[in-house]
């Protein structure tokens, strides 16, 4: 399709406006960026010009004070006058000496007047763009929270149609499958092959805050008791905390490591988010106790041994952690 053939459907103008809209968009997602360059590099300048300015600056000094001490000598007062006459002499000393001052200002105006204001605008430039940054996070949180009810609602939308329970698994990224799992024979020991469904949670979990609590990840699994003993004495040591005011937050890699997740195992994902006991910054008391979701199932692993797939016993842990930024 030729230039003419799309001013003529309108096709044209459509995508200048499409891209004038893109364009503005971006303009407007770097504006904190570049005031901020902007305000640094008015800064730079402004200092490095002032610094060049310098000489001249002593140099107009030198002559100023020059100039004071020649208007002091030329019209020093002499006591034998009258007092009228006294009175007239220090009135033109007066003037000379506002003359060469406001002399002295307008030589230092030009000198520094362009670095004075390079400098201001840079720092403008700098406080604008805190400030930007400052209300684009306001509404970056404003729609996160908006997204976040958003999301519940469907939810529990879901849960309806679907069952709650069967919700949660779709939402901790459980698959039920036909696997076979090595047990041992209580009676004699021995360990055979045993198939059966189950429900299966893969690396990429359905929710970003879920993680597997295995033998390999815990420092203290047992499938028959970690939920119901071990677990739930750690989570409510932990709220006391929260609740008592002795630690005003709690990092999510923090509550895996007291919750008994290998330190092996921890990475740097959870740094930043957490459960925070601050009554004034978290509206919600429920927000402000560590609750945790849990599932039973298994996790895959490559036996190199047995050279094939072998099923683990899995907890799948899922916490309702949140960014801590503006809420410790």
């Amino acid at each position: 399709m030729n230039a003419i053939q799309m001013v003529k459907n309108g096709d044209l103008k459509t995508s200048f406006r499409e891209n004038l809209n893109v364009a503005e968009y971006k303009l407007k997602e770097a504006k904190p960026d570049i005031l901020f360059g902007f305000g640094i590099l008015g800064v730079l300048a402004g200092t490095v010009l002032a610094c060049i300015q310098t000489a001249k600056a002593k140099e107009a000094l030198k002559e100023h004070k020059e100039a004071i001490q020649g208007i002091e000598f030329e019209h020093t007062v002499d006591e034998t006058l009258s007092d009228e006459a006294k009175k007239q002499a220090k009135k033109v000393k007066g003037k000379k000496l506002v003359t060469e001052y406001a002399h002295l200002s307008y030589k230092m105006l030009k000198i520094y007047g362009l670095p004075a204001l390079l400098w201001l605008l840079g720092m403008s430039g700098i406080v604008d763009s805190h400030f930007t940054l400052k209300t684009a996070n306001k509404t970056l949180l404003a729609n996160s929270v908006a997204m976040q009810q958003a999301f519940d609602a469907y939810r529990q939308r879901i849960a309806e149609k679907i069952g709650a329970e069967e919700e949660q698994k779709v939402y901790l990224g459980a698959h039920e499958e036909t696997i076979q799992v090595l047990e041992k024979d209580p009676e004699t020991g021995e360990e055979k092959l045993v198939e059966k469904k189950a429900d299966v949670f893969y690396a990429q979990p359905g929710s970003k805050y879920a993680r597997n609590f295995t033998a390999a990840t815990s420092d203290a699994f047992d499938i028959r008791s970690y939920a119901d003993r071990y677990l739930e004495q750690r989570v409510d040591a932990i709220n006391k905390d929260l609740e008592l005011g002795i630690k005003r937050f709690y990092t999510g890699n923090e509550i895996m490591r007291m919750l008994g997740y290998n330190e092996n195992e921890i990475s740097d994902d959870f740094i930043d988010v957490g459960i925070s006991g601050n009554a004034r910054l978290v509206e919600k008391e429920a927000d402000r106790r560590l609750m945790v979701t849990r599932l039973h199932g298994y996790e895959r692993k490559y036996d190199h041994v047995h050279d094939r797939f072998v099923y683990e016993p899995c907890l799948r842990l899922d916490f309702n952690f949140y960014p801590l930024k503006g809420k410790i």
